[in-house]
C-alpha cells in the first residue's frame, strides 16, 4: 500500500492551520483585551486623582470617620455635599465614557454617584488589592443590567477600575487612602475588539491558504517524482493527467482565492474598458459580471460620475505610457448604502514580451482604520479642551519626566521658552532655559543655584514659589505625581493675593505704631496725674478717681504689650529660663501686691530651667497673670508662682473661681470675669497670644475653697520651633 503523502500533508496542513489560527486570535484576543484594559486603568488613575481632591475637600469629616457606621452614611446620601459632589462629577465626566464613581474608606462606602450604594462594605478582589498593596486594579466584564450615573442599562462591557489614593485629610498633618472605583462603558472597543478577531481570521486563512496551494503543488511533484521511481513507462500518460489535474485544481484554487480576497481586483485594457473584476468587488459596488465586463466606466449605470470616470481614465493612461502606480484615497457609496473610504492603487500589466498591455488595479476598504483615526482625534481633542478649561497654567510630564503637553495658560507663562514645549523636551532643561532667559527673578543672582533647588523641590514634589521680574508677577507651582508615574504641572499667578497679603501687612503696621505711640504719649500725663492725686486729701473722690487713673496706666501697658507682642518674631535658638522669670516678676510686683493687703511668693524648682523662647515676651505673659491674680484674689491671701522642673510656670490665687463655661472666653481681647472690676480685658489675651505664638498651652483650674491656678506648660525643648508672628 502506498503511503498517500498528499492526504496526510493534507490532515496535517488543516490541523496546524486551525491550530496556529485559533492560538493566534486566542493571543490577539487576550493582547487586545489587556491592552484595552490596561489603557482605560491608566486614564482612571488619572482621573481618580481628581475625583479624590473633589472628594476630600468637599464631604464633611463625619462622611469619612467610620464610627458612624454604614447606616448613618446612608441616612445621609440625599445631603448638600454630596449633591455638589454628584453635580461637579457629572460636569466633568459628561464627555467621558463613565458609567460610576465610588470612594471607599478602609471597606467602607463614602461616596458613590448611585446614592443608596452609599454604606455598603466591599470586599471584591480587585478593592482588596487596591486597599492592601497600593497598586490600581482592574477588571473587565458584561453586564446584563447596571446602575450608572443616568441610570439603568443594560448589555454593556465595563472595566472596573480601583485606584488607591494617598489624600491629606481635614486634621492638619493627618494622611488618609481613598480607593476610588470607576466603572468605564468600553462596550464599542470590545465590539472593534471582536470585528478585529473576525478580520483576523479572514486574512489568516486568506494567507494559509495562499500557503496551502503553493506547498500543494510542491508536495504532489514530489509524490510524482516518488511515483516515477517505481512505475514503468506506461505510466507516464497517467502521470501527465495527474499533473494536468493538479495543474487545474491549483488554477482553481488561486483563482478561488483571488475572487475571495478582501480586496477589490479589476483589470482594464488601453481603451478602459473593464475585463476582469473579483467578487469582492462586483459586492461591493452591488453588480454582477456581465454588468461591468466588457464596458467602460462611463457606460455602467450608477458606477461613477462623468468627472470621477475622466480622473480614473488619466490615471490609466498614465500607467500605460509611464508604467508607474498611481494611487488615491477616496470615498464611494457601496451597495450597502454607506460612504466608504476606499484606497485606489493602479498598476500596469505586462504581456509576455514586456509590454504594457492593460490596467490593474487593487482596492483597499479603509473605512475602518479612518473610523478609528477619527475617534483617538476627538478623544485627544477632547482632553486637550479639558486642560485648556483650566484657568491656570497647566502642564503634564511622563514618567521620564519629559514634557508631553500643555494648555495655552501655560505657554504664556513661559512664552520666552515656547520653543521647548514640545513633546519629549527634558523638564531639567526646560529649568534651565527658564533660569538663563532671566525669566525669573531668583535665577539672575545665581542661575546654576536656582536650577539644583527647584529641581530638587520637584523631585519632592513641594510647592515652589517664584517671582518672575517681567511685569512684577508671583506664581506658586505645585507638582502632583500621578499612580502611574506621570506629573502633574501647575503654575497658579498669585501675584494679586501677594498684593493684597503686603497691603494687610503694612496695614497692621500701621495700626502697631499708631497703638504704640498713643500708649507712649499717655504714659507721662497719667503718671504726673497719679502723683497730683496722692498730693491730694485722701477722699473717697480721690480714691476713686486714683483707681481710675491705675486701670487707665494698666490698660496702657497692656497696649504696649500687645504691640510688642505683634511686632515679635522668635529666633528658633533663643531660650529663656523660668526661674529667672518669675523672680523678676515677683521682685517687680511684689510693692503693687503689698500695697493691695497682699503677699506673694516664689515657688518650686530653685535651678534654671530652660525652654525655647523670648523671655521679654514670656516675662510679660507672667506678668499679667500675677497682675490679674493680684486685681482678683482676696485680701490678705498669698499669691503663689509655681516653677517646674517639667517645663511649666504657674499662678495662683485664693479667692473668686472661674467657672468653667466662662475658661475657654476669658483669653478673648476684651473680655472679663468679673465686668465690675477695672481693666480692659486685654490681660490674659497678651498671655494666650504668647502662648500660642512658642507653642505651649494653658490651663485654668480651681483652687479648693476658692481662687485660680493657670498654667503654662512648654513642649520640649528639642522639639520646639518658635512660630513667626
Amino acid at each position: 500500500m502506498r503511503f498517500n503523502l498528499l492526504r496526510y500533508y493534507s490532515i496535517a496542513s488543516a490541523v496546524a492551520v486551525v491550530a496556529v489560527t485559533a492560538i493566534l486570535v486566542i493571543f490577539y484576543g487576550r493582547y487586545a483585551t489587556d491592552s484595552l484594559v490596561a489603557s482605560i486603568e491608566k486614564q482612571n488613575v488619572i482621573l481618580a486623582s481628581f475625583v479624590a481632591n473633589d472628594l476630600t475637600s468637599r464631604l464633611p469629616q463625619h462622611f469619612k470617620d467610620r464610627i458612624h457606621g454604614a447606616e448613618g452614611l446612608a441616612a445621609k446620601h440625599h445631603v448638600k455635599h454630596i449633591k455638589d459632589i454628584d453635580a461637579i462629577l457629572k460636569n466633568l465626566l459628561k464627555s467621558l465614557p463613565v458609567l460610576k464613581i465610588k470612594a471607599f474608606q478602609d471597606d467602607l462606602t463614602i461616596y458613590s454617584t448611585v446614592p443608596r450604594e452609599i454604606g455598603e462594605i466591599k470586599s471584591s478582589p480587585g478593592f482588596l488589592i487596591a486597599r492592601d498593596q497600593g497598586l490600581p486594579a482592574s477588571k473587565l466584564g458584561f453586564h446584563d443590567a447596571f446602575n450608572s450615573l443616568e441610570g439603568v442599562i443594560s448589555n454593556r462591557n465595563i472595566v472596573e477600575t480601583y485606584v488607591p489614593v494617598d489624600v491629606h485629610e481635614t486634621k492638619p498633618g493627618e494622611k488618609g487612602r481613598l480607593i476610588i472605583e470607576i466603572y468605564t462603558d468600553v462596550t464599542p472597543m470590545v465590539a472593534e475588539i471582536e470585528q478585529s478577531k473576525v478580520n483576523l481570521i479572514a486574512g489568516l486563512i486568506f494567507l494559509f491558504a495562499i500557503l496551502y496551494g503553493i506547498l500543494v503543488l510542491i508536495v504532489r511533484r514530489a509524490a510524482r517524482v516518488i511515483d516515477q521511481q517505481y512505475e514503468d513507462l506506461s505510466g507516464e500518460i497517467t502521470e501527465r493527467l495527474k499533473a494536468e489535474q493538479g495543474q487545474q485544481e491549483g488554477e482553481a484554487l488561486l483563482n478561488s482565492i483571488i475572487e475571495n480576497a478582501p480586496v477589490g481586483l479589476l483589470i482594464k485594457d488601453a481603451d478602459h474598458i473593464v475585463e476582469w473584476a473579483n467578487s469582492t468587488y462586483l459586492r461591493w459596488y452591488g453588480y454582477d459580471a456581465d454588468t461591468m465586463v466588457g464596458h467602460r466606466s462611463d457606460e455602467i449605470e450608477d458606477y461613477q460620475s462623468a468627472e470621477e470616470v475622466e480622473f480614473m481614465n488619466a490615471q490609466e493612461r498614465e500607467v500605460l505610457a509611464t508604467g508607474r502606480t498611481q494611487k488615491r484615497q477616496v470615498e464611494r457609496p457601496f451597495a450597502d448604502g454607506q460612504i466608504h473610504t476606499i484606497n485606489i492603487t493602479k498598476f500596469p500589466v505586462y504581456d509576455q514580451q514586456g509590454n504594457i498591455t492593460k490596467v490593474g488595479s487593487v482596492t483597499i476598504d479603509l473605512t475602518e482604520q479612518v473610523r478609528v483615526r477619527k475617534a483617538l482625534a476627538l478623544s485627544e481633542r477632547r482632553f486637550r479642551d479639558a486642560i485648556e478649561s483650566i484657568p491656570n497654567g497647566v502642564a503634564i510630564l511622563d514618567e521620564n519626566d519629559c514634557f508631553v503637553i500643555c494648555n495655552n495658560a501655560y505657554r504664556r507663562h513661559l512664552e520666552k521658552v515656547d520653543h521647548l514645549l514640545v513633546p519629549g523636551t527634558p523638564f531639567e532643561d526646560l529649568v534651565r532655559a527658564v533660569a538663563l532667559t532671566g525669566i525669573v527673578s531668583e535665577a539672575q543672582e545665581d542661575a546654576e543655584a536656582y536650577i539644583r533647588r527647584r529641581m530638587d523641590m520637584h523631585r519632592r514634589q513641594e510647592p515652589f514659589l517664584q517671582h518672575v521680574a517681567e511685569g512684577d508677577r508671583w506664581v506658586i507651582i505645585h507638582d502632583y505625581k500621578t499612580a502611574d508615574g506621570n506629573v502633574f504641572h501647575v503654575r497658579t499667578d498669585i501675584t494679586g493675593q501677594k498684593a493684597a497679603e503686603e497691603a494687610l501687612r503694612k496695614s497692621e503696621e500701621k495700626h502697631r505704631h499708631f497703638s504704640e505711640d498713643v500708649a507712649h504719649e499717655l504714659r507721662t500725663p497719667l503718671a504726673l496725674l497719679r502723683i497730683q492725686f496722692d498730693n491730694l486729701e485722701n477722699t473717697e473722690l480721690i480714691k476713686s478717681l486714683k483707681k481710675d487713673v491705675d486701670d487707665m496706666s494698666r490698660l496702657v501697658s497692656q497696649i504696649m504689650a500687645t504691640t510688642q507682642i505683634d511686632s515679635f518674631s522668635g529666633n528658633p535658638n533663643d531660650e529663656a529660663d523660668l526661674r529667672a522669670i518669675g523672680t523678676e516678676v515677683v521682685k517687680n510686683l511684689a510693692p503693687l501686691a503689698f500695697k493691695g493687703g497682699r503677699s506673694i511668693e516664689l515657688t518650686g524648682i530653685e535651678h534654671p530651667v530652660m525652654v525655647r523662647g523670648n523671655g521679654d515676651a514670656l516675662e510679660i505673659a507672667v506678668r499679667n497673670l500675677v497682675e490679674n491674680a493680684i486685681q482678683y484674689s482676696a485680701r490678705e491671701t498669698v499669691i503663689t508662682v509655681h516653677v517646674s522642673d517639667e517645663a511649666a510656670i504657674s499662678v495662683t490665687n485664693i479667692g473668686q473661681s472661674i467657672s468653667p463655661e466662662k475658661r475657654n472666653t476669658i483669653f478673648q481681647r476684651f473680655r472679663r470675669a468679673d465686668r465690675r472690676s477695672g481693666g480692659a480685658g486685654l490681660g490674659l489675651s497678651i498671655v494666650q497670644r504668647v502662648v500660642d505664638t512658642h507653642q505651649a498651652t494653658i490651663e485654668v483650674s480651681d483652687v479648693p475653697g476658692g481662687g485660680a491656678v493657670f498654667k503654662i506648660s512648654f513642649p520640649s525643648p528639642k522639639s520646639l520651633k518658635i512660630a513667626a508672628s
